[in-house]
Formats: structure tokens, C-alpha cells, sequence
């Protein structure tokens, strides 16, 4: 069996078909129907970049650098996520892109259990972002049942990751008498 082929369809989507879908889908990647894997474009220059898959858009090939720059075009934040990708899939850990851009979902329990952990990706040169922001990245993690991290990609691409487990804020009073 050769190496797997995804196809970059019209509207976008990333796509293997037949035993090569059923197969990554083992390992974690993507979303399956019937015959058909649907890969994120993280995950299709993750595993690209791995030479485990084939990219063919339009009939031709891609190289890894030319399916970044094709995928980048509608996705910016993809070389931030791509690189924690990288780094917890080089860790053995499984993820799936989240619900946003900038986030991914960690298993630690498996693929085939919900994930238990949100990542939100930020680069350290746009690592400003408000508390409000940062309550609410939070907010929306414990409100899915999520533990929330934060990872930050430096400008050499080094990862350092955050947890974060409660936060509560009050306003004291006596402090302000």
C-alpha cells in the first residue's frame, strides 16, 4: 500500500478516501463519514510535513511549503497552531482542532473518549491580550467541561504551555478604604 492521497476538494475540504481514511482515523486524525476522512488543514500539513499523506490540489501534487502557503491564505494563525500541534503530537498526545482558529482539543484519555483539555494558541509577539479575554477563554473551557491551557509559541517556535485550574476574582472592599 502506497502512501495515502488527500485531495483538496473545491470547496476546500481536505479529503481521503477508501482504507487510507479508515486508517488515519485510527491514529486520530480528522472526521470520518461513511468512506471519507475530512482532514483539518493543520492536520493535513501536520501529517504532509510527516510524509505520511500525499496533498493533490487541482491534480497536482503540493509540497509541504506550497500547502502552507495555500492553506495560510485563509488561515493565519496556522503556523502558531501547526507548531503546538507538532510539539504535542511529537509528545504521543492526540488533537483535533477546536472551535476556533486558534484552538485544539488534547486527549488524554484517548481518542474515543471526549477530549478533557482546550489549548488556546497565541504567538508571544501577540501574546497582548486583555484579562476579559483571558476570563473568558477560561469561561468557555469550564463551561464545555474543559481544563483550560494556554500555549505560547516564542519567536524561535519553542511551546510553553499554561494551565490553569480555578480563578475566581473578587473585589475586597476594605481594600479600597
Amino acid at each position: 500500500m502506497g502512501t495515502p492521497i488527500a485531495n483538496i476538494a473545491e470547496e476546500g475540504k481536505i479529503l481521503v478516501k477508501g482504507k487510507d481514511a479508515s486508517k488515519l482515523y485510527g491514529e486520530g486524525y480528522g472526521y470520518i463519514l461513511g468512506d471519507t476522512l475530512e482532514l483539518s488543514d493543520v492536520e493535513a500539513v501536520y501529517l504532509a510535513f510527516r510524509k505520511t499523506i500525499k496533498v493533490l490540489h487541482k491534480g497536482r501534487e503540493l509540497s509541504v511549503a506550497q500547502l502552507f502557503k495555500l492553506l495560510e491564505e485563509n488561515n493565519p494563525e496556522l503556523p502558531l497552531v501547526f507548531t503546538v500541534y507538532q510539539d504535542l503530537r511529537s509528545r504521543g498526545r492526540i488533537v483535533k482542532p477546536g472551535f476556533r482558529r486558534n484552538v485544539l482539543f488534547l486527549y488524554t484519555k484517548g481518542v474515543r473518549e471526549p477530549s478533557d483539555k482546550v489549548v488556546y494558541v497565541i504567538g508571544e509577539e501577540s501574546a497582548e491580550f486583555t484579562m476579559n479575554e483571558l476570563l473568558k477563554w477560561i469561561n468557555e473551557a469550564f463551561k464545555i467541561n474543559k481544563e483550560p491551557i494556554i500555549a505560547i509559541v516564542d519567536k524561535h517556535g519553542d511551546v510553553t504551555y499554561y494551565e490553569v485550574k480555578h480563578v475566581e476574582l473578587k473585589k475586597r472592599e476594605e481594600l479600597y478604604m
